[in-house]
C-alpha cells in the first residue's frame, strides 16, 4: 500500500465524514469518502488520504516477444517481461482481459513484487524491456513509475500498454518514465466511447497528441475492430486521417481482430475482410506502417519500406523471418525508417515463458536450503537461474516470510544405476509410443502406463527425449532440475520433442519409421564446488552431463554429447560454454556456476511394431481443382494489379489454409520457359495460402511493371503448394565430386522419398531452392536443388515436402547468380551519406581536417568508419591523414545488403563519384584474389548498393587533390567462421606475397551500434583493447561475448590474420574515436566510430 499522488480534498478538509476527496489521475475524477474505492477499484480513501492498495501486488509475470504488445518498431525480436495488477478505469463491455481488469480479488490474483525485484528479474532473464500491461498502468501509475525508475537504473527499457485515459497533470510525470507506449484507440466516435467503454474520446486523443508531440516516447496505436460497432469505412477513414495529420504518417497502427468476450458475446469474430479493409484505408491515408493483428497474416504483419516497398521485417505471428534493415535504414534504397532499432534484431521468437519472481527476490527471505531433507544418496545443487527443486512433497507457501519445513516427505527416486535391461526396454518402448501419439495427434491407450509397471511412479530429476536421423538432430526436448514421476516426464518430453522443438521442423508421420530415439534419464544436478580452473577434474566423460549458468545465459549438454564427439573434459566444458553463448573459457570464471549430473541413456530405433497400421498421412489443403481455381484468381489479380485495378482479397471455393511453402511462377506460354519465380517458405509454423499468394502477386506485378518484356508476350501463371515438411539431413562439402553429388551421403537420409509426390527443398541461410519432377530420380532432384546454394564449405539443409502444383515440374531458386561484368560502379549513396557536388565535399572535408600539414607515413593498414559524413567524416578524415598511399588500396568491408554473393570482389573497372573524377580499379589484383582465395567471386551486384567502400572515396578525393591517385581493389564479406577466416587469410597472404609492393590494407567498419552513449563507449573500449592484443580470434570472441555490434569485425579479423600470415609484426595505434552523440545525434541511441592505424614494429 502506498499513499497516492494526484488528489485533493473537495472542501479542503476531512473533518466531516460526508466530505470527499477527488482523484485527479484520470478524467473520471472520482469523488470518494472515507472507505470508498474509485471506479478503478485500486484507489481508495483511508485515514483521510487516497492510497493505492495494490502497490507491489502483481500478476501474470511472463516473458513475451515485444511484437505481442504490439510494438513492431521498438527493438524488434527482443523479449519483454510483462506484468499487470487488477482493476481498470474504463468499463469496456468487450474487455479481453476482464478476469484481471474487472477483478475485485486482488489478493488471490497477485503476489508481492518490489520494483527492484522486477528490474533485477528483467536484467537476469535477458529482457530488453519491461511492459506494464494486462490492465491499464495509469491506475497504478505510482507503482509503474517506481518500477520504471528501477528498470532504468539497470538499463532496462519500459513499455506502457494503455488506453490513454489520463489527466494532463498526471500524464507528464507518468510518460516521463516510459520509453514506448501502445495506446489503445478503441474507436473514433464519442458515442462508442460513452456507450461501450463508459468513458470519453477527447482525453484519449489529447494523450496521443501529447505523447507524440511533447515526449520522446516511441508511440504505436492499436484499434480493435468490432463488427457493426466501430468498423465502418467512414469511421476508419477518419481515424486514419487523424493519425496521419495529428500524429504523423510514421506512427504504426495495428488493426486487431475482436473475439466475443465478457459482456459482448453477441458479436461475431471480426472478419478478415474487415481487417484488410482497415489496412487498405490506412495505406490510402498515407500511413506508412499499418499492421493486422490477432489473425495469421504474415504479409500484413510485416514491415515494408515506405519508399521502395521492399519487405524489411518479415513476421510470422510474433516471429521474425527476415530482417533487412541496416541500422534504421532500408537495405534496398537507404530510406530511414521510424522506430527504435538495434544493429541486429532480437532472437526471442514467438514463445511465451511464465516467470516465478520468487527466484529473484533477496535471498534472505527464501526458505533456508539446509532445512530441506533429501533422499539418501541425492544431493541438491546450488541455484543457477533459480534454486534446483528438492525431491520433497510439502505444503506450498505464497508468503515472502521465511518458512520452515519440519517433516518433508521423501519421494521415491528412480535409481539410474540399478536399471535392468528389461526396464530400459520398457522405458524406451513407452517413449516410442508417446512420440508416435504426439506426432499423429492421437491419445495413448489407457493401459500405456502399464508398460512401465512400478517405474511409472518413480521420480527423475530430469528427462530428455532425442530424435535423430542420419546423425542429424530432429528434435530434443526435456527438463532438468525438478523431480517428476517417470510417466509424466516421458509424456511431457515426448510431446515437446515431436511437435514443439522450435529449432526443428515438427515430426511428420511419414518419417517416424526412419528415426532413432534416445531417452536420457538425468540425476540430481550438483555444483562443481572447486577452484574454477580445476573444474575439468570433476567431469567424467560418459557419466556426466554439464550445465553452465552465468548471468542470464545458460547452456546444457547431455552426457552422450561428449562421447559422440570424442571430447575430453575440457572440450566438453568449452562446448557447453558455446551452447550458452559464452566465451569458451567461461567455465574457468568464478562468476559462472557449473553443474554436473549423472545420466542413463537408452538408445534404439523406433520399432515397426510400435507404429500403427493405420498411420495417417498429412492431407493437402484442397484438391487440384481448387488449386486450379486459385490459379485463375491469381491470374486475374495479376492483371488487375498491373493495370491499376483492385485485386480480389478472398477467393471462395478455392484452395486455402496453412501451408509451408509456395512458389509463384511466370512463364512464357508459347515456349513454356520460366520467366521468374517467387518463393515463400515457413517450415514452422506455416503461413496462410491465399493471403501470401496475393503478396507474391503484388511482387510479380511490380516486377512486370519495371521490366521491359516484348509486346504481346503471352505470360502464364503457375502455383506450387508445399506442405508436410521433413528434414532429411545435410549435404556437406565432402558429398560433392566436381559439380555433381556422390551417390550416397554421410548425413542425409532420403529413404521413403518419392519423386512423384514430394518436392526437394534446399536451404542455406536465407537462400532456398525448390525442385520437383516425377520423371527424375530423387538423387537428381537433390543435386539440382543443392547446386545453386553451393557456397564454400557451408552445409546445405535438405528437406522434402508434399507437393501439389499446376505445372508438371519446377526448378526455382532465390540464390544469387554472381555477375562478372566489367561495368563502372556508379555512386549509390551520394546526396545521402555525403554531398553530391565536389565543391561541397571538399569544403566539408576541409572542416574535418585536424592537421593539414601532417606528414603521412607508411602503414600496413588502417580501419576507418563508414557512416554518413556528418557523423563519422571527422574520424575518417583524421585516420586517412596518417597514411602514405601506395599504388594500390585493398579495401575490405562488411556486406550490409542481401544482394549478390557473400564474398564478393568488385569487377568494376572504375568507381564513379558525381561531379568528380573516377577512381580506377586494380583488376589484376582483383583477379588474383578471385583465383587464389576459395569462395571469393567477382560480383557486380554485391557492390551496387554497398556504402562502406564508396564513402571513403570523397575523403581521399579531398586529401589527395591533384596528386597521383592509387588504384583500388574492393571486396565485401558477409559472415565467416574462424576456420574460414584463417583459410581465407592464408590464401590472401599467398596472393599478396607475389606483389612487388604490399597494398595498404583498409578496413571499413563502424563500432557498436544503437546503445546509449556510455554503453557504446564501454563496449567499443572492450573491442579496441581486443584489437590492440593483435589477436583476431580474441577480437571475435570479445565482440560475441559482449554483444558488440561492430559491423566490420570479420573484415578486421581477416586483415589482422593476413598480416600474421605475411609474417608482419604490427601494433594497433588509435587515432580518433567519437560517437554520433558527439555530432549532435540522440545520446540514447548512438554509433561508435574509431580510426585505427596498423603500424609495423
Amino acid at each position: 500500500m502506498k499513499i497516492g499522488k494526484w488528489w485533493h480534498s473537495v472542501e479542503g478538509t476531512l473533518e466531516k465524514r460526508d466530505e470527499r476527496i477527488e482523484c485527479d489521475l484520470c478524467p473520471r475524477k472520482c469523488r470518494m469518502k472515507e472507505g470508498d474505492r474509485g471506479f478503478c477499484f485500486v484507489r481508495k480513501i483511508q485515514n483521510g488520504k487516497m492510497v493505492l492498495d495494490t502497490y507491489g501486488k502483481s500478476t501474470g509475470f511472463c516473458i513475451d516477444p515485444i511484437e505481442k504488445k504490439p510494438l513492431h518498431h521498438f527493438y524488434p525480436g527482443t523479449s519483454v517481461l510483462s506484468f499487470g495488477t487488477a482493476g481498470c478505469n474504463l468499463g469496456c463491455q468487450f474487455c479481453q482481459n476482464w478476469d484481471i481488469s474487472k477483478s475485485r480479488e486482488v489478493a488471490k490474483l497477485s503476489s508481492f513484487a518490489a520494483p527492484e525485484t522486477i528490474a533485477k528479474a528483467a536484467r537476469e532473464l535477458g529482457c530488453r524491456s519491461v511492459a506494464f500491461t494486462y490492465n491499464d498502468p495509469v491506475i497504478w501509475a505510482e507503482y509503474a513509475i517506481d518500477t520504471a525508475i528501477a528498470c532504468h537504473d539497470l538499463g532496462i527499457q519500459t513499455v506502457a500498454v494503455t488506453a490513454g485515459y489520463i489527466q494532463p497533470e498526471a500524464r507528464v510525470e507518468f510518460f516521463q518514465h516510459i520509453d514506448a507506449a501502445n495506446v489503445d484507440l478503441k474507436a473514433f466516435t464519442e458515442e462508442f466511447y460513452q456507450r461501450i467503454t463508459y468513458s470519453h474520446l477527447a482525453p484519449v486523443l489529447d494523450t496521443l497528441r501529447y505523447v507524440k508531440r511533447e515526449t520522446n516516447v516511441w508511440l504505436e496505436i492499436t484499434n480493435l475492430i468490432i463488427p457493426d460497432s466501430n468498423d465502418s469505412a467512414d469511421e476508419l477513414k477518419r481515424l486514419c486521417e487523424f493519425v496521419a495529420e495529428e500524429l504523423g504518417t510514421d506512427t504504426p497502427i495495428h488493426f486487431s481482430a475482436f473475439h466475443p468476450d465478457f459482456r459482448m458475446q453477441d458479436k461475431p469474430n471480426t472478419p478478415v475482410e474487415s481487417l484488410i479493409l482497415a489496412h487498405e484505408i490506412a495505406k490510402q491515408a498515407g500511413l506508412r506502417y499499418p499492421y493486422i493483428g490477432n489473425v495469421h497474416d504474415a504479409s500484413r504483419g510485416s514491415t515494408y519500406c515506405y519508399q521502395c516497398q521492399h519487405c524489411l521485417i518479415e513476421r510470422d505471428w510474433y516471429e521474425l523471418r527476415a530482417y533487412l534493415l541496416i541500422a534504421d535504414r532500408c537495405s534496398h534504397c537507404g530510406a530511414q525508417q521510424s522506430g527504435r532499432f538495434d544493429a541486429k534484431p532480437g532472437t526471442w521468437g514467438r514463445k511465451r515463458q511464465p516467470v516465478n519472481l520468487n527466484s529473484f527476490r533477496p535471498t534472505n527471505i527464501q526458505p533456508a536450503i539446509h532445512q530441506l531433507s533429501l533422499p539418501v544418496g541425492e544431493e541438491l545443487s546450488q541455484p543457477s537461474l533459480q534454486p534446483s527443486p528438492s525431491p520433497i512433497s510439502s505444503q506450498s507457501h505464497s508468503s515472502e516470510d521465511p518458512v520452515s519445513i519440519s517433516e518433508p516427505v521423501k519421494l521415491p527416486m528412480l535409481q539410474l544405476d540399478e536399471l535392468t535391461d528389461a526396464q530400459k526396454q520398457q522405458i524406451h518402448r513407452a517413449s516410442q509410443l508417446a512420440i508416435i501419439a504426439a506426432t499423429i495427434g492421437r491419445p495413448l491407450s489407457s493401459d500405456w502406463t502399464q508398460l512401465l509397471g512400478d517405474l511409472a511412479g518413480k521420480y527423475v530429476f530430469g528427462l530428455f527425449t532425442t530424435l535423430t536421423r542420419a546423425k542429424q538432430l530432429r528434435g530434443c526436448c526435456g527438463f532438468l532440475g525438478r523431480p517428476t514421476p517417470l510417466a509424466e516426464a516421458i509424456l511431457q518430453s515426448a510431446a515437446r520433442t515431436a511437435k514443439d522443438d522450435v529449432r526443428m521442423v515438427a515430426i511428420s508421420p511419414a518419417e517416424v519409421r526412419y528415426l532413432e530415439l534416445d531417452v536420457s534419464l538425468l540425476g540430481t544436478p550438483v555444483v562443481l564446488n572447486m577452484p574454477p580452473t580445476e573444474r575439468a577434474n570433476g567431469v567424467q566423460i560418459g557419466k556426466h552431463g554439464l550445465r553452465i549458468t552465468r548471468g542470464n545465459q545458460a547452456g546444457l549438454l547431455l552426457p552422450s554429447v561428449a562421447t559422440d564427439h570424442d571430447w575430453d573434459a575440457k572440450d566438453f566444458l568449452r562446448a557447453v560454454c558455446r551452447k550458452a553463448g559464452l566465451p569458451e573459457a567461461s567455465w574457468q570464471d568464478a562468476t559462472a556456476t557449473v553443474e554436473i549430473f549423472d545420466g542413463a541413456v537408452i538408445s534404439g530405433a523406433i520399432e515397426l511394431e510400435s507404429i500403427p497400421s493405420d498411420m495417417p498421412v498429412v492431407l493437402p489443403p484442397g484438391t487440384i481443382q481448387k488449386l486450379q481455381k486459385l490459379r485463375q484468381v491469381a491470374t486475374n489479380n495479376l492483371i488487375a494489379l498491373t493495370q491499376g485495378g483492385t485485386p480480389s482479397y478472398v477467393a471462395l471455393d478455392a484452395m486455402d489454409g496453412n501451408v509451408n511453402g509456395m512458389v509463384l511462377t511466370l512463364r512464357n506460354a508459347e515456349t513454356s520457359q520460366p520467366l521468374a519465380n517467387w518463393i515463400h517458405t515457413s517450415l514452422r509454423p506455416g503461413f496462410p495460402l491465399q493471403n501470401t499468394l496475393l503478396e507474391l502477386c503484388k511482387n510479380a506485378a511490380d516486377t512486370l511493371l519495371r521490366t521491359r518484356f516484348e509486346k504481346n508476350l503471352n505470360i502464364e501463371l503457375e502455383i506450387t503448394v508445399l506442405y508436410d515438411p521433413i528434414h532429411h539431413g545435410i549435404i556437406q562439402s565432402d558429398d560433392w565430386e566436381g559439380d555433381g553429388l556422390r551417390e550416397t551421403f554421410a548425413q542425409c537420409d532420403l529413404e521413403g522419398v518419392k519423386a512423384d509426390n514430394r518436392a526437394i527443398v534446399s536451404l542455406l541461410g536465407d537462400r532456398c531452392s525448390v525442385v520437383f519432377d516425377a520423371a527424375k530420380s530423387v538423387h537428381q532432384l537433390v543435386q539440382e536443388a543443392a547446386l545453386p546454394l553451393r557456397s564454400r564449405k557451408n552445409p546445405i539443409a535438405i528437406f522434402s515436402m508434399q507437393c501439389m502444383s499446376t505445372t508438371s515440374s519446377l526448378m526455382a531458386s532465390n540464390a544469387p547468380i554472381a555477375v562478372d561484368r566489367r561495368e563502372n560502379r556508379q555512386a549509390a549513396v551520394a546526396g545521402t551519406f555525403y554531398p553530391a557536388t565536389r565543391s561541397e565535399r571538399m569544403s566539408l572535408i576541409d572542416r574535418f581536417r585536424s592537421n593539414p600539414t601532417a606528414t603521412p607515413r607508411r602503414l600496413l593498414g588502417l580501419m576507418t568508419p563508414h557512416a554518413g559524413f556528418p557523423f563519422s567524416g571527422a574520424v575518417a578524415t583524421k585516420v586517412w591523414e596518417q597514411a602514405e598511399l601506395p599504388e594500390t588500396l585493398l579495401m575490405i568491408g562488411p556486406k550490409h545488403t542481401p544482394h549478390g554473393s557473400d564474398w564478393a570482389v568488385s569487377p568494376a573497372p572504375s568507381w564513379e563519384l558525381p561531379d568528380g573524377d573516377a577512381w580506377m580499379a586494380n583488376l589484376d589484383l582483383a583477379s588474383a584474389i578471385v583465383e587464389g582465395v576459395e569462395g571469393m567471386q567477382f560480383d557486380l551486384t554485391a557492390h551496387l548498393a554497398e556504402h562502406g567502400i564508396e564513402v571513403q572515396l570523397p575523403v581521399l578525393e579531398a586529401l589527395i587533390g591533384n596528386s597521383l591517385r592509387p588504384r583500388i581493389t574492393a571486396a565485401v564479406v558477409r559472415g565467416a567462421s574462424w576456420d574460414e577466416i584463417r583459410t581465407l587469410s592464408q590464401q590472401l597472404a599467398a596472393v599478396l606475397r607475389k606483389l612487388p609492393e604490399l597494398p595498404l590494407l583498409v578496413i571499413s567498419s563502424d563500432m557498436n551500434h544503437y546503445q546509449p552513449d556510455p554503453e557504446t563507449r564501454r563496449r567499443d573500449e572492450l573491442a579496441l583493447k581486443a584489437m590492440e592484443s593483435c589477436d583476431p580470434y580474441h577480437l571475435l570472441e570479445t565482440c560475441r561475448a559482449h554483444h558488440i555490434s561492430m559491423c566490420g569485425v570479420v573484415p578486421t579479423a581477416i586483415i589482422m590474420q593476413t598480416l600474421h600470415e605475411l609474417g608482419k609484426s604490427f601494433a594497433i595505434e588509435r587515432i580518433a574515436y567519437e560517437t554520433s552523440a558527439d555530432r549532435g545525434s540522440d545520446p540514447g541511441r548512438v554509433v561508435g566510430y574509431a580510426g585505427v592505424c596498423f603500424t609495423e614494429k
